[in-house]
């Protein structure tokens, strides 16, 4: 055809007194209506985008099931395309109930191969099932016909109006033509490591602050022992990992805690905090405490995952350390880790 594309467009005619065009199916088969058409010529091995849809309609019956339906027919030269071929994946149903339906649809297709080349008339056809009726809306902008053919140049087999890639074979002595610049390296996915600290140093503190004689035995304590001694807390601090993770993204953190004793013999709940403190202090400074619980038996060592809140501040190096304290006399809470064995890992990607 001469232009890219051909489109045609029609305002539904022969409205009733309501502003609405109506189609009823007769007795014992179908109407149909063949409202828009147009001619195209067709070239062989060039792909067309079809484009159609149909006035805003609606089944006034309001019956289950399908009221009608509309597809695009074609034929050879012939302007009468009632009875001519239909189009391949061009037909929607309209539906028996609900509100207004728009029939609208998309296809490719192939001259020559799914639509013969030359001169073809294209038309749209609406179906009114048997003592079924249509009606369109009378609203003016949904009461519009179009039909569109594009030409989307040179087809190949399987193509579904993409871009194509065409090229030109050259003889076996010929060399290709040298491109511009070569694409760049595609960037390596990052690697994933795994490191592990051990603990740098440690201390527990008692309700006052101040260092306990369970601090001289290397233990971090938490919770009020029995005898009314007061609500221990405890630190444990790891040496700075800001280098190791500089420039990577932390997928998680875990800290192994030896719990080497509680009150009940059956276990304790283990209540971690974290702090930012770089050496052992004199007396306890807090940080963040609850972040995370765990239930340990009596002894148990384990690694707990912390939650993903901590990554950033072990990254920037503002989280140096964990610490077990909370404010409750219950004997659940009362226990002691083993300071020495207490250790960080971290898993990374960069």
């Amino acid at each position: 055809m001469n232009d890219d594309t051909s489109r045609s467009t029609g305002k539904a005619g022969g409205l009733n007194s309501e502003g609405r065009w109506t189609w009823s199916g007769k007795a014992g088969g179908l109407v149909d209506r063949m409202m828009i058409q147009q001619q195209v010529e067709i070239v062989n091995n060039r792909g067309y985008f079809l484009t159609y849809s149909v006035p805003a309609v609606r089944s006034t019956d309001n019956l289950a099931g399908t009221a009608g339906a509309s597809v695009v027919r074609y034929s050879e030269g012939s302007l009468n395309v009632n009875t001519g071929s239909t189009l391949t994946d061009t037909r929607v149903y309209i539906p028996g109930s609900g509100d207004y339906f728009n029939p609208t649809k998309a296809v490719y297709f192939v001259g020559g191969q799914d639509v013969p080349a030359g001169t073809i008339t294209f038309g749209i056809q609406v179906y009114v099932y048997n003592n079924r009726t249509l009606e369109t809306t009378d609203t003016p902008d949904a009461r519009y016909w179009n039909l569109s053919i594009t030409d989307m140049g040179l087809a190949t087999k399987g193509s579904t109006g993409k871009a194509v890639d065409l090229f030109r074979r050259l003889p076996a002595d010929t060399k290709p033509e040298e491109t511009s610049t070569p694409p760049p390296a595609p960037t390596p996915a990052p690697k994933q490591y795994t490191k592990t600290w051990s603990a740098s140093w440690w201390g527990t503190y008692d309700s006052s602050g101040t260092n306990t004689y369970f601090d001289s035995r290397g233990r971090v304590a938490q919770g009020n022992p029995p005898g009314s001694a007061g609500i221990q807390r405890g630190l444990v601090g790891f040496p700075s990992v800001t280098g190791t993770l500089s420039g990577a993204t932390v997928k998680k953190v875990e800290v192994y805690v030896y719990a080497a004793h509680w009150y009940a013999s059956s276990g304790g709940t283990l209540v971690l905090g974290t702090h930012g403190l770089t050496s052992k202090p004199s007396s306890y400074a807090s940080g963040d405490i609850d972040v995370k619980r765990q239930k340990l038996a009596k002894p148990e060592g384990r690694w707990i995952t912390l939650p993903s809140s901590v990554h950033a501040g072990f990254k920037s190096g503002s989280l140096r350390g964990i610490q077990t304290y909370i404010n409750s006399n219950s004997l659940t809470y009362y226990g002691y880790l083993t300071g020495s064995k207490s250790k960080l890992r971290i898993t990374y990607a960069k």
